[in-house]
Order: C-alpha cells, then structure tokens, then sequence
C-alpha cells in the first residue's frame, strides 16, 4: 500500500511541470494576438484588427503605453481620456491616430524572448521584448525596440489580457534601400 501513495505523489509531480508547459505555451500562442491585431490597425485595416483584440484582451483592460516621448499614456477602465466605448477601442483608437500622425502605411511588430510566469492557474504574467517597425511614405522605416508586458486571467472564453505595459527603449529611423 505504501508504494501505491509514494508512485501517485510521483505521478502528481511528474505532471505538474507538464502542465505548466501545456499552460504556459497556450498563453505565448494566446499573446501573438496582440501583434496580429496592432499589423492589420496599422494596415489600415482597423475593424479586422478591433475583431482580433475582442478575442484578446478583456473589455475594458489597463494600459500604459510609454512611447519616449512625452508623458506616458496610461488608461485605467474608471478613467481614461481617450475617445472610444471601451479600452479595446480607446486602444486600437490610439495606435491609429499615431500611424495617421507619423504617416506609416504598414506595421511589423515581433515579440522576441517571451517569458511566462504563472501565478496562479487562472493569472498569469508575461513579459517579452517587441520589435515593432514601421513603413512611411516611400521608404522611410522607424523601428521601435523595447518591452512589453502583459498580465492574462482565465475567462470563460480563455486567456484574456487584464493589464498592458508598453515601454519603447530606442528608436531608429532609416530607409529601406
């Protein structure tokens, strides 16, 4: 009998890490959204980026968003001056009016080094440096290198975004030839 307690103790902690990677691989496939749904926004092609973020994050999640210049644009659901009926919109509403603005074309944002810490199995953290260059008129190109992090509850529909930090780190602007 005592084998029997001592091999489902081992089984139970053969598992755990298994689940975790299960866990953590669906969460790093679950945050490729974000990229997804900012390239269309910066294609032009804002209600199919909207329909992807709407499967991305809660409806009214925290952002800050730390651009290097200015002041950095935070957005809290009880309070956030930009336009929109919710944070996705206010969101995707302000990644549009800075590509109108710079006058870019097209987007390709990248999440390199993405790390995953489960808090708990419905919470999780995720942190991750982005690459997010941008095409202007003719060939100009501004990339941006910097850090993006994230907190994801388990809802109903799956892992959804709660809180977003973006912080750019350096900026570098050239041409394509």
């Amino acid at each position: 009998m005592r084998t029997a307690g001592y091999l489902i103790l081992l089984t139970a902690l053969l598992a755990a890490p298994v689940a975790y990677a299960d866990t953590a691989s669906e969460i790093v496939d679950h945050v490729t959204c974000y990229p997804r749904g900012l390239d269309l926004i910066g294609a032009g092609q804002d209600s199919e980026g909207l329909k992807v973020w709407q499967n991305c994050y809660v409806e009214d999640f925290s952002f800050t968003l730390d651009l290097r210049w200015g002041a950095p644009t935070i957005c809290m659901p009880s309070e956030c001056q930009l336009p929109g009926d919710t944070a996705i919109d206010r969101r995707a509403g302000f990644a549009r009016s800075i590509y109108d603005q710079a006058g870019f074309t097209g987007t390709e944002h990248t999440l390199d080094e993405v790390n995953v810490t489960l808090i708990d199995e419905t919470t999780a953290d995720v942190t991750t440096k982005i690459t997010a260059v941008h095409f202007g008129a003719g060939e100009s190109i501004v990339t941006g290198y910097g850090e993006w992090s994230v907190t994801l509850e388990m809802t109903d529909d799956g892992w959804r975004i709660t809180d977003e930090t973006l912080r750019i780190t350096e900026t570098q602007r050239g041409t394509s030839n």
